[in-house]
């Protein structure tokens, strides 16, 4: 069978939902902001500057969603512990630095949110499942791997899974545009139409996959037997929680495009990771096994 985002009807969209400008600590205007991601392939973005709400018209073809990254305290190793909100006005912002209260808060209001550079931000796993509320969090964030090699969290998000939470992953920049740290990372959302509605509904259901460049066009699962096609790759894998996971590679100086693997059984989730000759990832979200 087909699993989500591939698994049904709707448009394919690219969107960044985490990026900075000038009303915190960007160095852009907002409207240069959403021209740049006009002007570069994008069909939605979310301002979200810190603690506060940027409201701006979009460029015609863009959808500009409302957002915010919230500041909920420090982590047990003394780093800001911030979360993304998606869809919110600026009324509605609950107030910095609440802790569980603030996730609460958002959730009573049905916004969606993830937890944003957990590296960076040095989560424990315990911390992480403790922000279980959340859709998920950020695999990979471009401005934390730029500045301090601390934006690739795919251990974050496999001790999150094998905790039992199935969370979702997002790629994103985190783009303050003082560094070249945007274009990096974004997600390929199915959505029903183009508009926010459609786009909030869409991430809410989980209809996206996370990536820095490879495109995961199909992933099927047929019991034990999953099937992957993809833009040409280096390698595709499959993840399972612990050591559980295995690979198919192109021979050397070619690629790949689609891929069969056989899965083990003892499996309680599995996921996709494609990796370009670049080593660039995508990474499909987790597809759950267990009854």
């Amino acid at each position: 069978m087909h699993v989500p985002p591939f698994d049904g009807p709707g448009l394919w969209l690219r969107g960044n939902l985490h990026t900075h400008t000038r009303m915190s600590d960007g160095d852009l205007e907002p409207d240069e902001v959403l021209a740049w991601h006009a002007a570069h392939g994008y069909d939605f973005v979310a301002i979200t500057d810190h603690d506060t709400c940027t409201i701006e018209e979009a460029p015609a073809g863009l959808v500009a969603l409302p957002g915010a990254e919230i500041s909920i305290g420090y982590s047990a190793a003394g780093a800001p512990v911030h979360i993304v909100a998606l869809g919110i006005g600026p009324h509605d912002l609950p107030a910095a630095g609440q802790g569980p209260a603030t996730l609460a808060a958002l959730r009573a209001m049905g916004v969606p949110a993830f937890i944003a550079h957990p590296y960076w931000s040095g989560l424990s796993p315990a911390e992480i499942l403790g922000l279980r509320g959340c859709l998920g969090l950020e695999v990979y964030n471009t401005g934390s791997e730029y500045e301090s090699r601390k934006g690739l969290n795919v251990v974050h998000w496999d001790e999150a899974l094998a905790g039992g939470w199935r969370a979702l992953a997002f790629a994103a920049d985190d783009s303050h545009w003082k560094l070249p740290d945007h274009g990096g990372g974004w997600i390929m959302l199915r959505a029903a139409h183009r508009t926010r509605e459609s786009i909030l509904a869409a991430l809410a259901a989980g209809q996206f996959y996370a990536t820095m460049g490879p495109v995961i066009e199909d992933v099927q699962l047929d019991g034990l037997r999953l099937s992957v096609r993809c833009s040409p790759a280096a390698g595709v894998y499959w993840m399972g929680q612990g050591h559980l996971g295995w690979s198919v590679h192109a021979a050397p100086g070619a690629v790949l495009t689609e891929a069969e693997l056989a899965i083990d059984p003892r499996c309680r989730y599995v996921r996709v990771e494609v990796v370009d000759a670049a080593g660039r990832c995508a990474w499909s979200q987790a597809i759950s096994r267990e009854s």
